[in-house]
């Protein structure tokens, strides 16, 4: 990087970033924060040096190219299929993640209490109940739920949020059960019960989902994964939308194959397609709870991961 000239970075989802973030990045940067819309991500990667997002743009292989000058992409994220890798490598164009930041991530920990926050609403009835008194109506016997003690908590991938779900599991006074395809993964010395994928579906009274998305694992809680689950049990999806096929899931919903089901993500996000029968669904039943992929989004999570993002950011263009 030349040092005549101060290197343009462009946040192209500004709303409520960081200011301590923004501070690190203006240090040694022009910083422009400005939302954006995609097709104008060719102009702009071509009007900047380093280009930061978050969860609400995709960047795909037509937006990039060999000649264009912005060289880093960034996003201060873990699951980066929002953005076209093999494109990035291809036009030598680096992606800045929090993706491997194992040690860093482990003080990252609001998509973990996210999935214990939708459970909780899921089984003790959270919304429909204060919809209820909101009504003016107080009748709590509409509205007897579920415990966590002494149930099983089934665990699909024992990566960070895995290992800390986990804890909060046995916290709660649950068996964890696990399952985790990477062998070398799984400790020689736990108290938690590893299984294959079956033998933890059939004895899960909750499933989890903690595994990133790739071509490998799309859909793969469908028809054949639910009908492994016990009827009484409830879903739980704070990763990636591709992972569940909403068809089956709503199948299996409407014919009480599983109890419920709770999504911090869906396919389509961040503009999925609210007339799907997902949808459709969740508006006229209660037994399944969507939000909007809330998973890290809380002011201590995304100062954490601006900052530490914005350094790093920083680091590449001194040494550049």
């Amino acid at each position: 990087m030349s040092t005549t000239q101060r290197p343009v970075i462009w946040i192209g989802e500004p709303e409520d970033f960081c200011e301590a973030a923004k501070a690190i990045l203006e240090t040694h940067a022009e910083v422009i924060s400005r939302r954006i819309d995609e097709n104008e991500l060719t102009e702009v990667f071509n009007q900047c040096d380093v280009f930061i997002l978050r969860l609400g743009l995709k960047i795909e292989a037509k937006d990039l190219n060999q000649t264009q000058r912005c060289k880093i992409i960034a996003t201060p994220v873990t699951g980066i299929d929002h953005i076209d890798i093999g494109a990035c490598r291809e036009n030598n164009i680096q992606l800045i993640s929090l993706k491997g930041e194992e040690i860093f991530l482990r003080e990252v920990r609001a998509t973990a209490e996210h999935t214990f926050a939708l459970l909780f609403a899921l089984i003790r009835n959270i919304v429909p109940a204060s919809q209820h008194v909101a009504q003016k109506h107080f009748d709590r016997d509409l509205f007897r739920g579920r415990e966590l003690y002494q149930k099983s908590f089934g665990i699909i991938g024992y990566g960070r949020l895995g290992k800390i779900v986990a804890n909060y599991a046995k916290a709660f006074g649950m068996k964890v059960l696990i399952n985790e395809i990477d062998k070398k993964k799984i400790p020689e010395n736990t108290e938690f019960e590893f299984l294959e994928l079956n033998d933890m579906l059939m004895q899960s009274d909750f499933v989890s989902l903690h595994v990133d998305a790739n071509s490998d694992n799309i859909h793969m809680v469908d028809k054949k994964f639910l009908s492994r689950m016990k009827n009484t049990a409830y879903l739980i999806n704070t990763s990636r939308g591709s992972l569940v096929n909403e068809s089956d899931l709503v199948d299996a919903l409407e014919n009480r194959i599983i109890s419920g089901a709770a999504l911090d993500v869906v396919d389509g996000e961040p503009n999925p397609d609210f007339e799907s029968i997902l949808f459709k669904y969740q508006r006229q039943n209660s037994n399944l709870l969507l939000t909007p992929h809330l998973g890290g989004n809380t002011f201590e999570s995304l100062e954490k991961t601006e900052c530490f993002i914005a350094q790093k950011i920083i680091d590449q263009l001194i040494h550049a």
